[in-house]
């Protein structure tokens, strides 16, 4: 799909393997933007049960199709499930993290 690298790198930080993962085509035309994909992420892959302050909670950095484009698009998402209130939460920021992210070939980072 246009706009979309369509691959999700996936750092575990408790024993360093990295793993590529594929957004299938459904869930980017259903989910438009990083934040939109992220949130879905998050909601399949993090459960209601799951201790904000844990190990299985996970951090997710996600950028949208327009990132890196012309359109001067250069924000990143950041979702995870706050130890605040235990609900999703997210935040973005500006920069050239985003567009070289894009740039390297992923719509994200999970950590």
């Amino acid at each position: 799909m246009f706009g979309w690298s369509g691959c999700i790198l996936r750092i575990n930080t408790s024993d360093g393997t990295v793993k590529y993962s594929d957004v299938g085509d459904d869930l980017r035309k259903e989910y438009i933007g990083g934040r939109g994909l992220a949130t879905r992420l998050l909601y399949d892959e993090v459960g209601p049960d799951v201790d904000p302050k844990g190990p299985d909670n996970k951090l997710y950095m996600t950028v949208g199709p327009l990132t890196g484009t012309p359109l001067s698009a250069c924000r990143l998402t950041v979702t995870t499930k706050t130890p605040r209130n235990g609900f999703i939460h997210d935040g973005n920021m500006g920069g050239f993290f985003a567009s070289e992210l894009r740039f390297a070939g992923y719509d994200g980072l999970v950590y």
